[in-house]
């Protein structure tokens, strides 16, 4: 699935439930893959935002995403790209129905 339509069915979903962290990190993965870092910023904000007005901690793995996606380099940051990469092109992929 090309990123703009995957973008579109994620955001489609979130308008539905907008905290579900799940959604942002497929959301994260998406904008990284793009390479639209301003668009990973906007993405990781609201979650951060929701998240504290629930007075909750972020889940692990949106953590650990954010961490690498952010502040990853060399090999840690290839293989999120990698998996990222791989992660659009299955079929259990953002925007499969």
């Amino acid at each position: 699935m090309r990123p703009l339509a995957a973008r579109r069915a994620v955001t489609t979903d979130l308008e539905a439930d907008d905290s579900a962290e799940l959604l942002y990190r497929d959301l994260m993965r998406i904008e990284h893959a793009a390479g639209n870092r301003s668009g990973l910023h906007t993405t990781i904000t609201p979650v951060q935002q929701i998240n504290r007005t629930l007075d909750c901690d972020l889940e692990t793995e949106t953590e650990q995403l954010i961490n690498d996606l952010l502040h990853g380099n060399g090999r840690g940051q290839r293989k999120a790209l990698y998996r990222e990469r791989m992660w659009l092109r299955s079929p259990g992929g953002p925007g499969e129905i």
